[in-house]
């Protein structure tokens, strides 16, 4: 099959854009779905680097067949009946495949398939078997024995989700015992999403013939009422009855797998397999475009999120910060004002200021409790963030020190001479102060004798300045809750993904059409849906 080798070399680059973008975005909400917005994130990346970019410039490279279910359900026996040769383990113990096992040919060629091999081994370990031989089912099909997805720790589910992440075919086995628990479903649902062909085998069926398309029936309904299976017709499925094991290949009489073995010759055959790797490659460009485009949409919704917890501390702290401004106007710090020397002063106005930074952040801290994200922060804080900060109360102190250097060169410009200039400045401050904390506070005549009517004007801007110094220490106790939530570095990071994305889509879309015409097959039935390519189904020999 021809295809344009511009378009293809277009689509590679929209996806290498794609995934190098994606590396660039983080959630920075330790939120629930954080982990799965990572994990979607790294498949999506995974599946461009190590299974579309080499697709792409392969499409007639052999086609790669994972075979997954539960454990016990015999996938290693079935993969020796299709060989009729001992190529898996299989026994009692359970499991028996603990690793992947690749049947392959032995004369197997060229880069993709090396890189296959290389990848899969990047993704599980270099403990893979490699079995190669003659069998001409092989010659352009490779076959992947996998551990039961429901196998615990890392060469189960994972080594499974990583084989089947590089497969251009997923080949699905249960049993009558096993797919009522639907143990491995999401395995075929994660597949779908990508737009590879699955493969239903139920396995193991009695010899009773009836009681056989019973159960078929029934599996083929719940796939149906799952959304596995595009309609709840049996032949979908295919059927291997229960038989004698051979105790020299470890696999059935080849009749027992035969509809199947012919069903995957096909798809490996050359006319049709071209057709079948452009639609799934091209189906799982759009599918990934789309997912790509979801991870923008949580990257938003976090935007947002992130945006309502910081300004629901900004405006609590600003609103303390309103409040302590009018504690100054209205004279409710009357009484700081009659302490004995200003140094006393300060720390009753560094106290006062440290009761408002307590309070509005309990006030913060009772908003964000309410809030998914907020709470997460409040459990991961524990206590911290219900007071203020440990070092607010020395901060204002500092913040005030500073402020009697300013306030003394105020003085300085607008006190009149009396017995010496430093003196004079002195008790100048002593009197603004005072004024400045009690705006009903009589002048004195000594006052009056140093300042004349410049007092009052003095006195306002020390009232504002002290103001503005403990202003600052909230907004800076405020900015511990504000810490917590920085955005990541590149806030227009999402917006160019989503536009690599839509190109992607858009150069996918416009090739797959021309791509299967060329082909000229009907064996696969295309939906196109809202412009998207969607699903593949393969329907088993009657």
């Amino acid at each position: 099959m021809e295809v344009d080798q511009g378009s293809l070399a277009m689509i590679r680059g929209g996806l290498t854009d794609l995934a190098e973008l994606l590396r660039g975005v983080r959630l920075s909400l330790p939120i629930a779905g954080h982990d799965g917005f990572e994990r979607e994130r790294g498949q999506v990346v995974g599946t461009i680097e190590d299974y579309l970019l080499g697709r792409l410039e392969a499409l007639d490279a052999p086609v790669v067949a994972a075979i997954v279910g539960p454990g016990g359900t015999g996938k290693s026996t079935l993969v020796n009946s299709l060989a009729q040769d001992h190529i898996a383990a299989v026994g009692a113990v359970r499991p028996t495949t603990t690793a992947p096992v690749l049947w392959a040919n032995r004369e197997r060629a060229g880069a993709y398939w090396g890189g296959f091999l290389n990848r899969v081994r990047d993704r599980v370990g270099p403990g893979i078997e490699l079995v190669v031989g003659d069998d001409p089912l092989t010659t352009h099909l490779t076959i992947v024995d996998t551990p039961p997805v429901d196998y615990p720790g890392r060469h189960g589910a994972l080594t499974t989700r990583d084989v089947l992440a590089l497969s251009d075919i997923c080949v699905f086995v249960t049993t009558p015992a096993r797919y009522a628990d639907a143990v491995g479903w999401q395995f075929v649902r994660d597949a779908r999403t990508r737009g590879v062909p699955t493969l239903f085998v139920l396995n193991r069926l009695p010899s009773d013939d009836r009681i056989a398309a019973s159960l078929l029936e029934d599996l083929a309904a719940r796939l149906h009422a799952r959304g596995l299976l595009l309609e709840p017709d049996p032949a979908y499925i295919f059927g291997v009855a229960e038989g004698d094991v051979s105790q020299w290949h470890g696999g059935l009489d080849p009749a027992a797998v035969g509809s199947l073995r012919k069903e995957l010759g096909e798809l490996a055959d050359e006319e049709f397999r071209n057709a079948l790797m452009t639609q799934t490659a091209f189906t799982t460009t759009v599918s990934l475009a789309d997912r790509a485009e979801a991870l923008v949409d949580a990257f938003a919704a976090e935007a947002k999120s992130i945006a309502t917890l910081t300004e629901t501390a900004s405006l609590v702290y600003e609103d303390e910060i309103d409040r302590l401004r009018g504690d100054f106007t209205s004279g409710a710090m009357a009484g700081v004002a009659e302490r004995v020397v200003w140094s006393q002063a300060v720390a009753d106005l560094a106290a006062v200021a440290t009761r408002r930074a307590g309070v509005a952040a309990q006030r913060v801290a009772g908003f964000w409790a309410d809030d998914p994200a907020g709470a997460v922060f409040l459990e991961r804080e524990g206590e911290g963030l219900w007071r203020h900060g440990e070092t607010t109360g020395s901060a204002a102190v500092t913040a005030l020190d500073a402020f009697e250097r300013e306030a003394l060169e105020l003085v300085e410009s607008r006190v009149r001479a009396g017995l010496s200039r430093r003196a004079a400045v002195r008790r100048g401050f002593d009197d603004a102060w005072r004024a400045a904390l009690d705006p009903d506070r009589r002048e004195t005549r000594a006052a009056q004798r140093r300042f004349g009517e410049d007092l009052a004007a003095v006195a306002a801007e020390l009232r504002e300045g002290i103001a503005d110094a403990l202003a600052e220490q909230l907004r800076s106790d405020g900015e511990r809750f504000e810490r917590h939530l920085a955005m990541p570095p590149s806030p227009e990071l999402p917006d160019a993904i989503a536009a690599a994305a839509e190109r992607v889509r858009a150069l996918a879309l416009a090739a797959v059409p021309t791509a299967l015409r060329v082909a000229g097959t009907d064996d696969v039935e295309i939906d196109l849906r809202d412009g998207a390519a969607d699903d593949v189904e393969l329907v088993a020999d009657a």
